[in-house]
C-alpha cells in the first residue's frame, strides 16, 4: 500500500511560539546586481552577470510571539486495499 497526501484527513495544525523578548530575525536576500551602462545616452541600468546575496537582519519589534498554522493538505481519499491477486488452496480428502 502506498499512501499519498490525499489519503490524509484534512486538518490544521496550529502552534504558538513562546515570547522570547525583543529579538530580530536574519534572512538572506538574493537579487541580480545592477550596474550603470555608460555607453547609452540615457544611462540605463543593466543587469550584472552575477547573483548577489546579502544577509540582512529585521528590526527588533519588542516582546512578541509567532502563530503558525499548517494545513495537512489531505482530502480523506480512501486507501485501496484490494489485493492484486488471490490465491486459494483446495484439499480433497480421499480417505484411506
Amino acid at each position: 500500500i502506498t499512501l499519498s497526501q490525499a489519503n490524509l484527513p484534512n486538518f490544521d495544525m496550529a502552534a504558538t511560539t513562546t515570547t522570547d523578548g525583543n529579538h530580530t530575525h536574519d534572512y538572506t536576500d538574493f537579487y541580480i546586481g545592477f550596474t550603470e551602462n555608460a555607453f547609452t545616452a540615457s544611462a540605463n541600468l543593466v543587469a550584472a552577470d552575477a547573483l548577489v546575496s546579502q544577509t540582512k537582519t529585521t528590526v527588533a519589534s519588542g516582546d512578541h510571539d509567532h502563530d503558525v498554522t499548517v494545513n495537512s493538505g489531505g482530502s480523506d481519499t480512501a486507501i485501496d486495499t484490494t489485493p492484486a491477486s488471490l490465491i486459494t488452496n483446495i484439499f480433497i480428502y480421499l480417505g484411506l
